[in-house]
């Protein structure tokens, strides 16, 4: 009688997990003052928030973070640390954002987005293998003022050698994204765009 073979299994090849980008994200800053908590609230859920502390002024102490957390966990945002480098722990967090390239930039675990202002930067971003890249700035704005406006071509032409999900910044609200997302944008994040909600709730899905 023959003795049954074992049934051999080809070995299965580890495929990278798609990770869902949000579309809206919003940029923590001091001239959102003590607001933070309540725009994230009124996001559309999913959305990502990057926190700044130091662009944040008196508003990115502790009491303030654990309350953006809270709200962050209750919508199921994306949460992200930029430019934590120093930071011991990235536990609370999502992942980070680099927002400014050092020489000690590398790849960690969790979801990365990188600032991207320059093909040189666009280069990076895809060597790192980020899972989004911010583009800015793409329209004039108030938090760079000096700087030169990418405008859609640069858009279009950053997004492709990043070859990641592009996020537009700078001079962009949810009305410009839409002329933002034809040019190959896959979501938009602002400062000044989210501030009136600092005085009032917005309708679901609008931009604070």
């Amino acid at each position: 009688m023959l003795s049954r073979q074992p049934r051999l299994n080809p070995p299965r090849t580890k495929k990278r997990q798609a990770v869902a980008v949000p579309q809206s994200w919003l940029m923590t800053d001091a001239r959102l003052g003590s607001a933070i908590p309540h725009i994230a609230a009124h996001m559309p859920p999913r959305s990502a928030i990057i926190i700044r502390p130091y662009a944040m002024g008196g508003h990115g102490d502790a009491a303030m973070l654990r309350s953006i957390r809270h709200v962050a966990r209750a919508k199921r945002h994306l949460l992200l640390l930029a430019d934590s480098s120093n930071q011991p722990s990235l536990w609370a967090y999502d992942g980070c954002h680099l927002g400014r390239f050092g020489s000690n930039a590398r790849r960690g675990s969790g979801f990365l987005s990188i600032a991207v202002h320059n093909p040189k930067q666009a280069m990076a971003a895809r060597r790192m293998r980020a899972n989004a890249v911010l583009i800015s700035p793409v329209w004039p704005t108030r938090s760079h003022p000096e700087a030169k406006p990418l405008g859609l071509r640069g858009l279009v032409r950053l997004a492709a050698m990043a070859r990641c999900p592009a996020i537009a910044l700078g001079g962009v609200d949810q009305p410009s994204f839409i002329l933002a997302r034809r040019h190959g944008a896959h979501g938009w994040a602002g400062i000044d765009a989210w501030m009136q909600g600092a005085d009032r709730a917005p309708a679901r899905g609008a931009p604070v």
